[in-house]
C-alpha cells in the first residue's frame, strides 16, 4: 500500500514537471540566446550615467540601440564620435538611442564629462568597464547595434562608418 502511494506521488510529480517544461518551452523564445554575437539577445545591464541617472538596457526596448564602447584617450574613439553625431542628428530619440560606455576603469566622470563637452553629442555617457567585460570587448572602439527587441543585429570593432550605421539603423527600424 505504501509503495503504491509513493509510485502515485512520483507519477504526479513527473506529470507536473513535464507539463511545466512544455509550458515554459511553448511560452519562451528559446531560439534567441543571450550572448555577444550577431543574432544573440544582448546581455542586460544597469549603469549610472555621468549625470547620476540610473538606466538599464531594457529601458530602451522598442528602439534601435547603439552601444559604443570607448575611452577618452582613444583617438579612433574620438573619430567615431563624429560619426555618432551624424547618427544622433538623423534620428529622433524615439527611433534610436546612443549609449557611450567608457571601458577604462581609471577614467573619472569628470574626464568623461569633459570629453562629452569637447567632442560628443547629447546622448547617454557612462562608465562601464564591467559591462565591456561582459560583452567581451578587447579593442576599442567596439560598437553594437540592437534592434527594438534587444537582439544584436550589428557589431563592429574599429571605427564604424556613418554610411554603415545609417544603413543598419534603416534596415532594422
Amino acid at each position: 500500500m505504501k509503495l503504491k502511494s509513493i509510485l502515485n506521488e512520483g507519477i504526479a510529480i513527473g506529470i507536473v514537471l513535464a507539463v511545466g517544461t512544455l509550458f515554459a518551452l511553448y511560452f519562451t523564445d528559446v531560439s534567441i540566446r543571450v550572448g555577444t554575437d550577431v543574432g544573440d539577445r544582448a546581455p542586460s545591464f544597469t549603469l549610472t550615467d555621468i549625470d547620476g541617472k540610473n538606466f538599464s538596457l531594457k529601458d530602451y526596448r522598442g528602439k534601435i540601440v547603439v552601444i559604443d564602447f570607448m575611452a577618452g584617450w582613444c583617438s579612433y574613439c574620438k573619430l567615431e564620435m563624429s560619426h555618432l553625431k551624424e547618427i544622433y542628428s538623423s534620428y529622433s530619440d524615439e527611433e534610436a538611442v546612443i549609449l557611450w560606455i567608457d571601458v577604462d576603469p581609471n577614467e573619472s566622470v569628470k574626464t568623461i564629462r569633459s570629453l562629452k563637452e569637447g567632442y560628443g553629442g547629447d546622448w547617454t555617457y557612462a562608465r562601464g568597464p564591467e559591462v565591456a567585460a561582459t560583452y567581451g570587448v578587447t579593442a576599442i572602439p567596439t560598437l553594437y547595434m540592437l534592434d527594438s527587441e534587444g537582439k544584436i543585429v550589428y557589431k563592429n570593432v574599429g571605427v564604424t562608418s556613418v554610411s554603415a550605421l545609417l544603413s543598419e539603423i534603416d534596415e532594422h527600424r
